[in-house]
């Protein structure tokens, strides 16, 4: 905020001048006014983590109607420990300050803005309440990421848009294992690849998906749930080639580009990532993307195995039958629209792929948990 001059027939009113000083895309400014309660939210930052980052602390503020600052709190408690996580993973925030706003009657959950998030207040829950506390936090710290990727990052085409998605999503993903331990990040993961396995049918890739976005709400929710799970599948594959961080090198030197200007406008393509990967991973990729980015569908497998006491090993028959599934879906109200407005827009899947390829690791346990 720049400067405030009062209405010289009306005292009641005033004009706001405000100065954004880093270049964003239009739908990225935002405004809230109301009578906000203020909510530092600093002052929840480690004091490690302050030491640490001195004066490049970022402030983090909360604003809430009337009442609800207690609840603000609660539920915005790990938000400077995410900001501080994401600062010294990936590099420095590309703006002053962070805000987050509660208000009413909003119909998104949140909505995103260069510095700010507007966020509704239905995410508010207060101290007592725990069963909703790892799905708001996620959403809370996705949003926050968005301002490295999304925001300050932009895609270059369309058809890029499912970078974008994916990488906030995984940077969101990092922190919650930090914040809630491994094994809560691999079953979601876990869970995650199950319900994968089970909407990406008949579908187009997570590239084409990007020109189709404006069809249906639906094909944001597959690249959302599909591109995070790539980004792992390659966060590994790099993290085995090249013994690196993996993706966060990766991630960290995009935004350094994009803050020197290497990234034109702050436009990312697909291919400039896959340049930056194999470049930094020291790996050939093309084959990686051709099938998860680029081609359809996901790869299922069936699996058999028995124990040859003769030669004493576990002899494993393993199968990919995503090829075998039949096209031929049956009426499901709740894909109804979206399959009428993909024949409307002629959206259709792409070819199944026979095989995908790639490293596999198996381990054998005994019935008690031994390894074999």
């Amino acid at each position: 905020m720049r400067t405030q001059v009062p209405d010289p027939l009306d005292s009641t009113k005033k004009t706001v001048s405000f100065l954004c000083s880093t270049a964003v895309a239009p739908q990225n400014i935002a405004f809230a006014v109301g009578v906000f309660e203020h909510v530092d939210l600093s002052e929840f930052r480690e004091t490690d983590e302050d030491d640490k980052l001195g004066r490049n602390a970022i402030p983090i503020h909360g604003f809430c109607l009337p009442g609800r600052a207690n609840e603000v709190k609660n539920t915005c408690l790990p938000m400077a420990k995410a900001m501080d996580f994401f600062t010294l993973t990936y590099g420095s925030y590309p703006y002053s300050s962070y805000k987050l706003c509660f208000v009413d009657d909003l119909v998104s959950e949140i909505a995103e803005a260069a510095s700010f998030s507007i966020c509704s207040n239905r995410l508010l829950f207060p101290e007592d309440i725990i069963e909703t506390l790892d799905d708001v936090t996620r959403q809370l710290v996705h949003k926050l990421a968005t301002q490295w990727i999304g925001i300050d990052i932009i895609p270059k085409e369309p058809a890029d848009t499912w970078v974008i998605v994916g990488v906030a999503h995984f940077m969101a993903d990092i922190f919650m294992k930090r914040l809630s331990g491994n094994n809560e990040y691999r079953y979601r993961q876990k869970r995650l690849a199950d319900k994968v396995c089970e909407v990406d049918v008949a579908r187009p890739s997570i590239y084409a998906l990007g020109t189709i976005l404006t069809i249906d709400t639906s094909e944001l929710d597959l690249m959302s749930l599909k591109a995070p799970l790539v980004l792992f599948i390659l966060d590994r594959r790099l993290a085995k080639a090249s013994g690196s961080s993996g993706l966060s090198r990766i991630i960290s030197r995009l935004l350094l580009n994009a803050k020197v200007g290497e990234l034109a406008n702050g436009a990312l393509s697909t291919a400039q990532f896959l340049r930056t990967c194999e470049k930094l991973g020291h790996t050939k990729l093309e084959l990686f993307f051709q099938q998860w980015v680029y081609g359809a569908g996901c790869p299922k497998f069936y699996v058999t195995q028995r124990f040859n006491k003769k030669k004493s090993v576990v002899e494993m028959l393993i199968k990919q039958t995503q090829s075998d599934q039949s096209f031929e879906k049956p009426l499901e109200k709740e894909t109804f629209i979206r399959d009428a407005k993909e024949e409307m827009y002629n959206v259709y899947a792409g070819p199944t792929q026979a095989v995908f390829t790639g490293p596999m690791t198996i381990r054998i346990h005994e019935a008690d948990g031994t390894p074999y």
